[in-house]
């Protein structure tokens, strides 16, 4: 989490998300892909917000009513599930096969819809993560029960997740044989982003 003194460093994570959600929406003519991606960035504008206010907090209820108000947990369940969602269907790794439309209804709802609800309603209960009674080096930080049934499923499909991106990707830099820096530089901006935002 940012610190509360980091204002520079908010600022420019805040301002570059909302110009370039705001670029796509209005600089292309818009399609799903690119609504989806403009929604990535202004989510990610949101979460940065949360995470640059939350420390300002220092009363540890009114933190934890703050997060559950804002539903902490689920900006980044949804900017996670855009951002596969706008890899997968920019890629689309099966292409050309005639059970690709099916395949991608499958990827969608099992693997994206379906498990981030998941993910994002136990966060919310305060199940799998909560957050410590105090702060520590000036923020507040998380503590996830491995212990609860769920968190192995979260795991897993975590972890999933990313190598599916991961393999995703590669398949459309290999494939790709004109455009390959282009997508390459797609590849290196899809694993630095998330380091950046969370």
């Amino acid at each position: 989490m940012f610190f509360p003194d980091n204002f520079p460093y908010f600022l420019t994570l805040f301002t570059l998300s909302i110009f370039c959600g705001t670029y796509l929406l209005f600089t292309y003519y818009v399609n799903r892909l690119l609504l989806a991606n403009a929604i990535l960035l202004f989510m990610c504008a949101v979460r940065i917000a949360i995470e640059f206010y939350l420390p300002s907090i220092d009363n540890f209820t009114e933190a934890n009513q703050f997060m559950a108000s804002q539903g902490y947990g689920f900006p980044a369940n949804v900017i996670a599930a855009l951002q596969w969602t706008c890899v997968w269907f920019y890629v689309r790794p099966l292409k050309g096969w005639q059970w690709e439309k099916t395949a991608n209804y499958v990827y969608l709802i099992g693997f994206l819809i379906i498990p981030f609800s998941l993910h994002s309603w136990f966060i919310a209960k305060g199940d799998v993560f909560y957050f410590n009674p105090t702060k520590i080096d000036n923020y507040w930080q998380f503590t996830m029960n491995t212990g609860h049934w769920y968190f192995p499923v979260y795991n897993i499909h975590t972890k999933l997740g990313l190598l599916v991106v991961l393999i995703v990707l590669i398949i459309g830099v290999i494939r790709n044989k004109r455009s390959r820096l282009k997508q390459s530089f797609l590849l290196v901006s899809y694993i630095i982003m998330p380091i950046l935002f969370f």
